[in-house]
């Protein structure tokens, strides 16, 4: 097999991204549990890890205009999301607010989300999109919306934890 016949069987396994075709590395990006935990208030809610695989990935949490969570096809609302790096809470609706706190590449950070009725045990299909500005300029927040919008998504079959 020449050199073309290696490179297509890597595409086909998806070894391969083409320039401007994706702009992070799904597999292993989202954790393979999703964890119920209790906070303070008593009250229950769920934590999905997710690691920084985004090409370019220094940037400020800001860098992303919104973050939307699905669990089993239905959407979790805007105010029950929460980001968590390093032990810091960030309201989802209220990332693009932040350029002091940096995601780095390949570090962990949790996405929370309290929802109004319990997960039942087993398997659930995640599905967590990122919408983000086109301005990569690490040092510079699209506050007006000047710049376009890109959209990318990981997902997967997480199974239900129970964290005490």
């Amino acid at each position: 097999m020449g050199h073309g016949g290696l490179k297509e069987a890597k595409k086909e396994r998806g070894d391969i991204m083409p320039a401007g075709t994706s702009y992070l590395f799904k597999a292993g990006m989202l954790s393979d549990s999703i964890y119920k935990k209790v906070d303070e208030k008593e009250s229950a809610y769920y934590e999905i890890g997710v690691k920084n695989q985004f090409l370019h990935a220094v940037h400020p949490i800001g860098w992303f205009k919104k973050l939307e969570v699905e669990i089993d096809g239905k959407e979790v609302a805007q105010e029950n999301i929460w980001f968590v790096i390093r032990g810091q809470w960030f309201a989802a609706e209220k990332m693009y607010t932040i350029s002091e706190v940096f995601w780095n590449l390949m570090e962990e950070a949790q996405i929370c989300i309290y929802l109004p009725e319990l997960l039942t045990t087993g398997t659930h299909h995640v599905k967590c999109t990122f919408i983000m500005s086109m301005l990569e300029d690490t040092q510079v927040l699209d506050m007006e919306n000047k710049w376009p919008r890109r959209v990318e998504f990981v997902e997967g079959e997480l199974k239900l934890e129970e964290m005490v």
